[in-house]
């Protein structure tokens, strides 16, 4: 099945992809820190989340930064805007630490 993976690198750009194809967004995070990558409300009617993990960096020292990774499924022809925030839970999410956001436009 055909993949199209994304980091911090593609903010702001918008991909193309088929439907069936999955979309992989994997972003630096610390939840150390308390700030958690979430993805904003609004759903998309063209992708659907197939999930999401953290994964622990390089080191195994305390505290050590690792990735949040989140993968969608293609569904649909159309166009879904992604936004993810890194902020923490539970708290004013209008105010992300950052944000991601991607056009992903299926055919």
């Amino acid at each position: 099945m055909p993949q199209v993976t994304c980091t911090e690198s593609d903010h702001g750009r918008e991909i193309r992809v088929q439907v069936g194809d999955l979309v992989v967004v994997t972003l630096r995070e610390n939840p150390t820190t308390g700030h958690l990558w979430l993805l904003a409300p609004g759903a998309s009617d063209v992708l659907a989340g197939q999930g999401g993990q953290f994964s622990p960096g390089d080191t195994t020292a305390p505290g050590a930064a690792g990735a949040r990774t989140f993968t969608f499924r293609a569904y649909a022809a159309g166009r879904a805007n992604l936004d993810l925030q890194l902020c923490r839970p539970g708290r004013d999410a209008s105010a992300p630490v950052a944000r991601f956001a991607l056009a992903v436009l299926v055919s």
